[in-house]
């Protein structure tokens, strides 16, 4: 089971800005991207996959992973979990 506290700690937010020019294709495209992260995540969190590997996914999905990391670290302090 994963733990919803830390599920939220990591969560991904689509930039709005990053989708203004997309058309209902790649905005699907977009979302099913996000659907695949978002199972890796709860993977990492239920220790079924390494951070690494989550972190490797991401950046092969397009995710800026500097920006994921420190607003990561924001939600967990925010969260007083670090």
């Amino acid at each position: 089971m994963v733990n919803l506290l830390l599920a939220e700690a990591f969560v991904l937010v689509v930039p709005t800005s990053a989708t203004r020019d997309m058309n209902l294709s790649d905005l699907e495209k977009l979302m099913a991207i996000y659907g695949v992260l978002e199972i890796a995540r709860d993977d990492f969190l239920k220790g079924e996959i390494t951070f690494q590997e989550y972190c490797d996914l991401q950046q092969t999905h397009g995710v800026n992973v500097d920006s994921f990391l420190k607003t990561t670290e924001h939600n967990l302090k925010e969260l007083q979990l670090i």
